[in-house]
């Protein structure tokens, strides 16, 4: 565990706000690697997993612990009960068919005389097909790992992330849409670069954990509803500029508590970011409607990010050039409002409406 003064030293040289988060997401990782010694069949998933396959520049903190096992409830009673400084949650209304266990862990805080409380998440009995992976060694904004970490899939965890964002069904509820910001960011910072092994390995997770969230919520509700649904909440995230000053809140106050000096972005890379992942989501659907192959939705969204790279090696009369190319071929409600936004952002509505 860091002493005081080096997570003073690490909020400083990355500007971040709040020490006590930065303590969070490093005990964390010393749960997850105590929990790791006391049993091998625990996987990492969730935002802490995320900062894994991210370079410093895109890290953000995450204060809680989401783990993903084979073990049954009683395997892993057992063994959280060798740790001292955790305790068993169980919540008032559970909800059915969750097979989800919590525990609260207590550890004292160095940076004063506090309690810290980090939450576990532990999804017991599941059986992906895809093998987790194993990180040594990580430079963190917030510590260095040098210690084995299993942790899901890049694909995986993009898959199951996307899932969040389906808010009139199988996503985060209502009460807890503030946290949105949070999962759109993961996403697409995971989303940049992908290889054919992470475009198989979302397909699966989605589909996997679609189908366990319907079983869990008892609904029934087809696979591309939910698509259209995660569609609708990248489309709020895509106009706020024109409208949506509640989702401008919230990313706000997300940036502020959670991201480094690093890592914040402008509300115009929001945005880009959000229409490329509206491109993905489009092609994705297609996939689900077999009228695309992996393959081809790979070679598009390959396509896309290119796009993109190439853009940024044009002139100043180039890139007007190329904007008024693409606005002349963008016919939607709202394309007068593109004239003189950011040529990317001209370029990737242009794709989308190709590819929706």
């Amino acid at each position: 565990m860091l002493s005081k003064n080096e997570i003073l030293n690490r909020k400083k040289k990355f500007g971040f706000a709040n020490e006590k988060f930065i303590e969070m997401f490093i005990w964390n990782f010393e749960i997850f690697k105590l929990l790791s010694r006391l049993s091998d069949s625990f996987v990492l998933k969730g935002g802490t997993a995320v900062q894994l396959y991210l370079p410093v520049e895109n890290q953000r903190a995450s204060i809680d612990l989401d783990i993903t096992t084979p073990l049954q409830e009683e395997e892993i009673e057992e063994i959280f009960n060798r740790i001292e400084f955790v305790e068993r949650y169980i919540p008032k209304r559970p909800v059915p068919r969750l097979l989800l266990m919590t525990y609260i862990a207590k550890p004292s805080s160095v940076m004063d005389d506090s309690v810290l409380e980090v939450k576990i998440d532990i999804f017991y009995d599941e059986h992906p097909m895809i093998k987790p992976k194993t990180i040594k060694k990580k430079k963190l904004f917030a510590l260095d790992i040098d210690f084995p970490v299993k942790i899901v899939s890049k694909g995986y965890l993009i898959g199951d992330k996307l899932l969040t964002l389906a808010t009139r069904s199988v996503g985060i509820p209502k009460h807890r849409v503030g946290e949105l910001p949070k999962h759109v960011y993961d996403i697409s910072k995971l989303t940049y670069n992908i290889t054919k092994t992470d475009l198989n390995d979302l397909i699966y997770s989605f589909k996997y954990n679609l189908n366990r969230e319907k079983k869990i919520k008892n609904i029934k509700v087809e696979d591309v509803k939910v698509m259209d649904d995660v569609l609708s909440t990248l489309d709020r995230f895509s106009r706020i500029d024109l409208k949506d000053g509640v989702i401008k809140r919230r990313i706000l106050n997300f940036q502020s508590m959670y991201l480094t000096n690093l890592s914040r972005i402008s509300f115009s890379e929001w945005i880009l970011d959000a229409i490329r992942l509206k491109i993905l989501m489009s092609l994705l659907k297609g996939k689900f409607r077999k009228k695309l192959s992996t393959k081809s939705v790979f070679e598009r969204y390959s396509e896309v990010v290119h796009g993109l790279e190439e853009l940024k090696k044009l002139n100043r009369k180039q890139r007007q050039e190329k904007s008024k190319e693409y606005l002349q071929k963008i016919r939607v409600p709202y394309w007068k409002v593109l004239k003189g936004k950011p040529l990317e952002r001209i370029y990737l509505e242009f794709k989308y409406l190709e590819y929706r």
